[in-house]
């Protein structure tokens, strides 16, 4: 994660439309379990770069993809000598998979701590994800898929394989937004007199239903609409809302 904000900045340089953030699988896969990085460090590196990713492509759709669950990467090729070889060779994930056979309980307690922290990340993409109305979380749909042998390259047993790779575009194809559906949605202001200005109230409909409202007040940052507010005399705001599907009404205006 430590590396998305430069990768946002070249984002931001491209004037994309679509943005696909896969990251944190690193963050796991360490040599040790407390070389792992902390989940508020995660959380910290993961809102700055979706801040600036906000800021510079306010327009572009945004979409989240789970950490996989490489806990079941040990689980399923732990008796495989080839898998092993290739483990201790590389230095894979060790964090994880080293001395994949051992039952002992502070190797149990390991792996075990390293599952949680994929858990634990992944509630941190969710929530972080979820505070913008561009961008949408696969649901954790990539870390619940159960993958077999098939899936993993023989190269590394790690890595997915060309069947792999088929499967996680399907998957996360699956959870990303429906671009088959081209309508936005339209918000509806409704203005009340008040002291030296107005209440403003916003209401959105669309046919799949509403992320959220966003406004800027006389040209300043986008911020998320979250009920009524006042407008002074003289102020402007521009206004639009965003559908599931990333749909982005036209932007309206309202000056007090």
């Amino acid at each position: 994660m430590a590396d998305l904000a430069s990768q946002v900045a070249t984002v931001n340089g491209q004037a994309v439309a679509n943005v696909t953030i896969l990251m944190g699988a690193n963050d796991l896969c360490t040599r040790t379990v407390a070389g792992m990085t902390p989940v508020d460090r995660f959380r910290t590196q993961f809102e700055q770069a979706m801040a600036a990713l906000s800021v510079g492509s306010p327009r572009a759709r945004i979409y989240v993809v789970s950490i996989p669950n490489v806990y079941r990467l040990w689980a399923i090729f732990r008796d495989s000598r080839l898998a092993r070889i290739a483990w201790s060779t590389l230095n894979i994930c060790q964090s994880l998979l080293e001395d994949p056979r051992s039952t002992d309980a502070e190797d149990v307690a390991r792996r075990k701590a390293v599952r949680q922290r994929a858990i634990d990340l992944n509630a941190v993409l969710a929530e972080v994800c979820a505070a913008y109305i561009h961008c949408r979380f696969d649901g954790g749909a990539v870390f619940a898929d159960r993958f077999t042998r098939d899936d993993v390259s023989m190269r590394d047993y790690f890595h997915p394989s060309l069947a792999g790779q088929q499967r996680l575009a399907a998957i996360t194809w699956a959870a990303t937004f429906d671009f088959s559906d081209k309508v936005a949605p339209a918000t509806t202001a409704t203005t009340v007199p008040a002291d030296g200005g107005v209440l403003v109230s916003l209401d959105p409909t669309d046919d799949i239903g509403i992320a959220g409202i966003e406004y800027r007040l006389n040209l300043g940052p986008w911020v998320r609409y979250d009920g009524r507010f006042f407008l002074a005399t003289g102020d402007n705001i521009r206004f639009r809302s965003v559908d599931l599907n990333g749909n982005i009404e036209a932007t309206q205006s309202l000056t007090a």
